[in-house]
């Protein structure tokens, strides 16, 4: 077997470096950081047009780049949460709540308090939807329908319909199929005033996902539903500010609105009209920030994405690709999967000119459902960067665990690669369009 390294830390809190002057980076940490050539790592539009089977994507209002941007790395789910309910407590009439998620619960605590219970629950999600709905506010979400998550994200919406008092939530099924396709993006975009922001990340308002960066079973976390049987979930998500949230908007605008309804006639989705939400750009050069997603052909030759997406798309791993084939000296890898064998191989064609590839993963011992097959996969992918004995030692594999309790298995759930501190694909869930493609 390849082998898979314990790496016995109390928290993974990573300075990503994305391509941005150093007063940008909000949060704890700050680094002096060098000016890249944005040229260098970003796909150009026929990079883009090519991953999407040569069907235009700027033709559908996203942009290839956008600049000025401001950018915040919210690690873990304590600072998500609690940056969410802000956001979402400052809109006001006209203003609007758009989200898809993988999976979400209404009665999940975004700023839990174990010395105040009951002021705790009036930041459930549900209750937080709630004052933003009597204040006139506007609330759309998506939320994945398939095997896996079955009656939860029915019920979730049929919770949600109840407080909107009209259809506002809709179980998605628009991807490849019930059993392996899935809508995986944990995005959210809020109109908040005169301004949008935007989230996009692995993060998840559900169960076990509020965490700290100690990753420790404190009474907040022990408030809010329990994830598989896993004491810490260690993610992230970025907070996005200026140009780039219209890209978000608009992603979202076609998903609502595409023609195929998400799934039964009792949730059909009111068409809304695309108004140009209003953003606020960073004063001095800011964040390049790029677009990237996964729409499955699977999916796409089913009828869905159609007037966006009409072959699907593949932006995501397209950026990785060159990602790699770009980077010099290092990679870091972090994934909960790391399931395909084509992305990897072009790691192991990089890995003569690097000096180090970190990965960050789960093992064995991450409970899982379907684990058996999902650990043949990734050991099928990470097995070959091992082939060469003149390179296997540039490979580093981990896992986590908690330093004071080695059997408490931290659960890697973020998706993150960086490149020669330069560069950094966040977010993301990339496949292959092969026939395991889940979309």
């Amino acid at each position: 077997t390849w082998g898979l390294f314990k790496m016995k830390i109390i928290f993974l809190h990573i300075l990503v470096i994305l391509l941005t002057q150093p007063d940008i980076i909000q949060g704890s940490l700050r680094k002096e950081v060098k000016k890249v050539e944005c040229s260098n790592w970003f796909l150009d539009e026929k990079e883009i047009d090519n991953s999407r089977g040569g069907n235009s994507r700027s033709k559908t209002g996203i942009s290839v780049l956008s600049t000025n941007n401001i950018v915040e790395i919210l690690i873990d789910g304590a600072d998500f949460m609690a940056s969410l309910y802000d956001d979402i407590e400052k809109t006001k009439a006209g203003d609007y709540v758009h989200g898809t998620f993988y999976e979400e619960h209404s009665g999940v605590m975004l700023k839990p308090n174990a010395s105040d219970i009951e002021g705790s629950k009036n930041t459930s999600i549900y209750n937080v939807l709630g004052r933003a709905l009597k204040r006139g506010v506007k609330v759309r979400l998506l939320t994945n329908l398939n095997l896996l998550q079955g009656s939860k994200a029915i019920i979730f919406c049929v919770e949600m319909n109840f407080l909107c008092g009209h259809i506002c939530c809709g179980p998605d099924l628009r991807h490849p199929g019930v059993i392996g396709g899935n809508l995986h993006t944990k995005m959210w975009v809020i109109k908040r005033g005169d301004e949008t922001v935007a989230y996009n990340g692995g993060i998840d308002v559900a169960g076990g996902r509020w965490d700290t960066v100690l990753h420790d079973n404190s009474p907040e976390r022990q408030m809010n539903f329990k994830f598989f049987d896993h004491t810490a979930v260690h993610d992230q998500s970025i907070r996005i500010r200026g140009p780039a949230v219209v890209d978000f908007e608009r992603d979202f605008y076609y998903r609502w609105n595409d023609p195929y309804p998400p799934i039964f006639p009792m949730f059909f989705l009111p068409h809304y009209e695309w108004v140009t939400p209003p953003f606020i750009a960073a004063r001095d050069e800011g964040t390049s920030v790029q677009f990237l997603r996964t729409l499955a052909c699977t999916g796409a030759q089913k009828g869905y994405y159609k007037h966006f997406a009409p072959r699907g798309e593949f932006s995501g791993l397209e950026a990785f690709v060159k990602l790699v084939h770009k980077a010099n000296n290092y990679l870091y890898l972090a994934d909960q999967f790391f399931n395909f064998a084509e992305p990897m191989a072009e790691v192991k064609k990089a890995l003569p000119r690097l000096k180090a590839v970190i990965i960050l993963t789960d093992d064995q011992n991450a409970p899982n459902l379907m684990s058996e097959e999902r650990y043949y996969w990734q050991h099928k992918a990470l097995s070959q960067l091992l082939e060469d004995p003149a390179q296997k030692d540039k490979v580093h594999i981990f896992s986590l665990v908690r330093d004071n309790d080695p059997s408490a298995y931290i659960y890697v759930h973020t998706k993150m690669f960086i490149a020669d501190d330069e560069f950094m694909i966040g977010c993301l869930l990339y496949t292959s369009p092969s026939p395991r493609d889940r979309g």
